[in-house]
């Protein structure tokens, strides 16, 4: 009988262990960041992104013949040795300075899985071989580089490629900051970086949401922004009706935004991720800057994994709110109507 129990135990302890999801994690596990290919070339983490973000949005060869199968293989090696067999892979061009939109698809390439019909980061590589379906090799993540000016800033515990999720205190540090600094401040008197020497506002790029007009109190029912739109009035995040004729409900909007603040780029399911700020040739929210990012919006609940619905609340990488969206046929995208509530 002692036998018995012992082996109860033992097979249990075996089970438990076979089933643990960590060391499955550790594997699929991939981070965004500069990256360094064989001939030399490092390839930067806004890039790698925008080719990341480009393959998540379309179909297998819908822009030439990308997004495409990838089978893991080169010369009969793996590529990418961390990845289990068996995985369904796919590739998209990377473009320095630029993104891919048909014609020549240059060396580098990002690698993403099928997973939720969207797909996760699983590396980046370089064609090697001689024509393009011949050898790649996997590039180098490079670590502890300098970001670009100006992006520390925006990465508030590093959205665009760090851990998973923020921690509570931050956020509500966040949260009693905006509440208690004079409208018009924000934490560093950040305006100040777009005067120029003359004490001129610089008009040389799109500024992002203006932090100088932006109040956010998130446990006020009032929920203040700017009206992006129109940027000398304020507005609040209240429901928001789509072109589908659904009117989304305030509290269903603003917890989505608040999951959105929580969580860096694919923290849950894929979200938040970027968004380049463009329906086809138009831009979605007007005048606004093109590094934003979007979260699901469930009715009547959160959104935390799986299918991910049609809805949107965008912010910027400031946590600015910025709007709402809807995802209508052929990935494309239209601004929902924000209702004072």
């Amino acid at each position: 009988m002692l036998f018995d129990m012992k082996s109860v135990v033992l097979y249990g302890l075996m089970a438990l262990a076979h089933a643990s999801p960590v060391p499955e994690f550790s594997k699929r596990a991939a981070k965004l960041g500069d990256f360094q290919c064989p001939d030399g070339t490092t390839l930067s983490e806004n890039d790698v992104r925008e080719a990341l973000h480009e393959c998540r949005r379309h179909n297998d060869g819908s822009i030439g013949k990308y997004p495409a199968y990838f089978g893991n293989k080169s010369n009969n090696q793996k590529v990418f040795g961390n990845i289990p067999d068996g995985t369904g892979l796919r590739e998209f061009p990377i473009i320095v300075g630029g993104v891919y939109s048909g014609g020549e698809p240059g060396a580098y390439r990002v690698v993403t899985d099928y997973k939720d019909n969207r797909g996760d980061f699983r590396g980046v590589m370089q064609h090697t071989g001689a024509t393009v379906g011949g050898a790649y090799t996997a590039c180098t993540r490079v670590t502890n580089t300098k970001r670009e000016p100006g992006k520390d800033k925006h990465d508030k515990g590093d959205k665009k490629g760090g851990s998973d999720k923020r921690s509570d205190q931050e956020t509500e540090n966040e949260i009693d900051d905006l509440t208690k600094r004079e409208p018009g401040k924000d934490k560093g008197d950040k305006n100040k970086h777009d005067k120029g020497k003359d004490g001129n506002n610089g008009n040389a790029e799109k500024r992002s949401v203006q932090e100088t007009e932006t109040e956010i109190v998130e446990e006020s029912p009032s929920h203040t922004v700017s009206d992006l739109t129109t940027r000398g009035k304020k507005k609040k995040i209240g429901s928001a009706t789509c072109s589908d004729g659904v009117t989304l409900s305030q509290d269903d909007v603003a917890n989505a935004f608040k999951e959105c603040k929580k969580w860096n780029d694919y923290g849950v399911g894929g979200y938040p991720h970027k968004f380049g700020n463009k329906s086809g040739n138009s831009e979605v929210f007007e005048g606004v800057t093109k590094d934003l990012r979007e979260y699901p919006i469930i009715e009547g609940g959160t959104w935390t994994g799986g299918e991910p619905g049609k809805y949107r609340v965008v912010t910027d990488y400031n946590d600015n709110f910025v709007g709402v969206m809807i995802e209508n046929a052929g990935a494309s995208f239209s601004r929902c109507t924000i209702n004072t509530d």
